[in-house]
């Protein structure tokens, strides 16, 4: 079994396209090149079609999903062969469903999949060295044991988890949508897959405006930013967790809704993190559709809210900038 080293050896390259560079220097490339008519449908494109060969003419009015029913959902078929294993085609295909749908941690593809761990550890390798995935870094501290100190109930056992990160966006739509429900496409039954992707469709754009939202805060904060990305725990999650240079931290939650964010996101975000015992100083609030009256009175220098309008106002900026900000 060779090793294989380029995306290429796996994926069709007219379908899939390699991604460089960091998340919001890829994203504002893709505005250059697919302008949308207005930022929400910009990063829903992105979202979804970051990586893919666009040879379709999408018009500024058609939605993504619109752009799904047209152009991808009637072509599966010929797509599929763009995502072609040379060997375990099978095995692969479970663990990036796996991946796609689930917490994303490393070993959780295994209670998923019917397969070996000595099996999972040779594909991941292959799927890291290919550049179809690539690690998301816990940032949990290992715990502290005290010697002869029993450990509490359920900790004896528990393991600190890297997670798995999609490398572009189409990929990861490929396995969260078309592959686990392939059967559809066989059975011509279209219009029941767009109507899953619809339902899920919120969820799925999550968390690429996170990963943009993540970049977004560093650039607003406008200081040196040492370490920065999301947060998990056994017990916690947290959107954006950033530490400043006088180690001062940051906390932030995201939303991608069609309401407005209240005051009941800020105060659980700041229960999880006095539960973590992570000392923040100051809280932000990403969302998609505003805030609630009561937020936007509360907001201050410790606590920080943004929406699209501070999306449109970097990408506008950004637009028309010779070279992107050197903070970011």
């Amino acid at each position: 079994m060779g090793n294989p080293t380029t995306r290429d050896r796996f994926f069709c390259a007219k379908i899939i396209q390699k991604t460089k560079g960091r998340v919001i220097e890829r994203f504002i490339s893709f505005c250059k090149e697919h302008k949308r008519a207005d930022i929400a449908e910009q990063i829903e494109y992105f979202a979804l079609f970051e990586g893919f060969w666009l040879d379709f003419d999408a018009g500024s009015d058609v939605s993504a999903l619109e752009a799904v029913e047209r152009f991808i959902l009637p072509n599966a078929q010929i797509l599929s062969s763009g995502f072609t294993f040379s060997h375990h085609q099978q095995e692969f295909t479970d663990m990036l469903i796996a991946l796609a749908n689930g917490d994303r941690k490393i070993y959780s593809v295994y209670d998923k999949c019917t397969i070996s761990r000595f099996l999972g550890q040779s594909l991941y390798k292959e799927l890291f060295a290919s550049g179809i995935i690539k690690k998301e870094l816990s940032r949990e501290e290992p715990l502290k044991r005290v010697r002869k100190e029993r450990l509490k109930k359920g900790l004896g056992n528990y393991k600190i988890e890297d997670k798995v990160l999609f490398c572009d966006s189409f990929t990861r739509f490929w396995y969260t949508f078309i592959a686990p429900n392939f059967a559809l496409i066989k059975s011509g039954e279209e219009g029941k897959l767009l109507e899953i992707i619809k339902s899920g469709f919120e969820k799925f754009v999550s968390l690429t405006f996170e990963m943009l939202c993540e970049k977004l805060l560093a650039i607003k904060l406008g200081r040196q930013i040492i370490s920065s990305g999301s947060y998990w725990s056994k017990n916690s999650e947290i959107d954006i967790l950033a530490i400043d240079e006088e180690c001062r931290y940051i906390a932030a939650e995201v939303k991608w809704k069609n309401h407005a964010v209240c005051k009941n996101i800020l105060t659980h975000l700041q229960k999880k993190c006095a539960k973590e015992r992570l000392g923040v100083e100051t809280f932000a609030l990403f969302s998609k559709s505003g805030f609630s009256k009561e937020l936007l009175k509360m907001q201050s220098e410790k606590l920080l809210l943004f929406d699209l309008k501070d999306f449109e106002e970097f990408i506008r900026r950004s637009l028309h900038s010779p070279t992107f900000p050197a903070y970011l």
